[in-house]
């Protein structure tokens, strides 16, 4: 167990914290939001991200600790546990933070990250994971779910991520300069100073979001 969640934890061994982890991919919209919720959270709740496969649930929770590390997180206070891994599939949250605490030195009052990816494969997710949360008060706790995650409550919060937006679409492929930055030459874009598009652009606009309703909805098809 201790080896498989220093494998899905690297920055608990990698003498730089700061250094990169993950692909380098854009944010959604939608980051700056859960980032500023996980921050605000209240002791003893529960943040569940909820939306559908694909749409960046593991990216945004992959952004959030390379960020919280170039905060000055230490790296050993961040727990990343992939509850779809068969290895992590019969065992309970709270043994993978109790294994996580003894390593370090933990107690139940540290101020932790706890992350659990794909929670919707933990039988009984919300009923451990607000148990969990009772007994780490201090911890900042995390599930991503690609399932419905039920009403939220006083022990609870969701957040929702849906699919691309055409906006992020266009921003994920780089597009805006081309369909929205023509300025006042009419090759294309904003008109100057007017919040309007330029007929030449038209055309282009259309077909992009053709592309973006047939094929736009999920980050990994359109990077």
């Amino acid at each position: 167990l201790g080896r498989r969640l220093s494998f899905g934890n690297p920055w608990w061994d990698t003498n730089n914290k700061t250094e990169t982890i993950f692909p380098d991919l854009p944010e959604r919209a939608f980051y700056t939001g859960f980032f500023s919720r996980l921050h605000s959270q209240e002791p003893g709740r529960v943040l569940v991200m909820a939306g559908p496969p694909c749409v960046g649930k593991t990216t945004m929770l992959h952004q959030a600790t390379a960020d919280l590390l170039a905060r000055g997180v230490a790296g050993e206070e961040i727990l990343y546990c992939d509850l779809a891994a068969p290895s992590y599939g019969v065992t309970p949250p709270a043994r993978l933070v109790e294994a996580a605490a003894a390593r370090f030195g933990h107690g139940p009052d540290s101020v932790l990250y706890l992350f659990f990816d794909e929670a919707q494969y933990l039988a009984g997710w919300r009923e451990k994971l607000q148990a969990l949360a009772s007994a780490w008060p201090n911890a900042r706790i995390v599930a991503a779910v690609s399932c419905d995650a039920g009403p939220a409550g006083s022990d609870w919060e969701t957040f929702v991520l849906p699919p691309l937006t055409f906006a992020e679409f266009l921003n994920y492929r780089k597009d805006e300069e081309r369909l929205l930055g023509g300025g006042a030459s009419g090759a294309g874009g904003l008109t100057s100073g007017a919040m309007t598009m330029s007929p030449a652009a038209i055309p282009a606009f259309n077909d992009a979001f053709a592309e973006y309703v047939n094929f736009g909805g999920f980050p990994k098809g359109v990077v």
